[in-house]
C-alpha cells in the first residue's frame, strides 16, 4: 500500500468507463517488478439496467485507447517484440472500433441516427489505423455473433450499413430482454 502512497495517482474523474483499468496499468508502470498469482481477484458480478455496460458511455473510445496506450508501454517495458505490440495494437483498434460503434446505440446516447452515423464514418471508416486493424482481424472471431455480424457489415464499407446492422443488434437485444424481465415477474 505505501508504494501506491508514494506514487500518488488518482482515479480520473473525468472518465466514466474503465477508470479502474487506467488507473491500475498507470500504477503498473511506476513498478520495476511484478508477481502474479493464478487466482481471480476481481470478479464483476453484477450486470444490471443500471450497469455501466449497458449505458452509453461518451467516453468509451477514450478508455480504450488510454487502456492500449498503457498496456503497450508496459509491454516495451517487458521486453516485447515490436511485431508482438504492433498485433497488440491492431487487435485493440479493431476492438474498440466494435466497442465505439456498439455504445452509439446503447441506452443513454443523445445523438440522432444521423449523427451516430458520422460518428461511426470518422472512428472507423476515417481512422487509417482502424481500417488496417479491420483488414487484418476480419472474420477471426467465429464465437461470437455480434463480431461476425460487424465483420459482415464492413464488407459494404459503408457506415449507415455498420448503423443499421448495429441498430436492429440493440433492438432485438432490447426487446428481448424486456420480454426476460415480464417472463420472470
Amino acid at each position: 500500500m505505501c508504494k501506491i502512497r508514494e506514487w500518488g495517482g488518482a482515479f480520473d474523474e473525468r472518465q466514466t468507463y474503465a477508470e479502474d483499468a487506467v488507473y491500475s496499468l498507470s500504477f503498473l508502470l511506476q513498478t520495476q517488478k511484478m508477481n502474479t498469482v493464478a487466482m481471480t481477484g476481481y470478479q464483476y458480478l453484477c450486470r444490471d439496467e443500471n450497469s455501466a455496460n449497458d449505458k452509453y458511455q461518451a467516453c468509451i473510445v477514450d478508455a480504450y485507447q488510454r487502456m492500449t496506450d498503457l498496456v503497450a508501454t508496459l509491454m516495451e517495458k517487458a521486453k516485447c517484440s515490436e511485431k508482438e505490440i504492433v498485433i497488440y495494437r491492431l487487435g485493440q483498434a479493431y476492438y474498440t472500433s466494435y466497442f465505439g460503434v456498439c455504445n452509439l446505440f446503447k441506452k443513454g446516447c443523445p445523438l440522432s441516427f444521423r449523427e451516430k452515423v458520422r460518428e461511426i464514418e470518422r472512428f472507423v471508416f476515417r481512422e487509417p489505423a482502424t481500417m488496417e486493424a479491420i483488414k487484418a482481424y476480419r472474420f477471426r472471431s467465429t464465437h461470437n455473433i455480434q463480431l461476425k455480424t460487424y465483420d459482415f457489415s464492413l464488407l459494404f464499407h459503408s457506415p449507415w450499413v455498420v448503423a443499421l446492422s448495429t441498430k436492429l443488434q440493440y433492438a432485438v437485444k432490447y426487446h428481448l430482454t424486456g420480454l426476460y424481465r415480464l417472463l420472470k415477474k
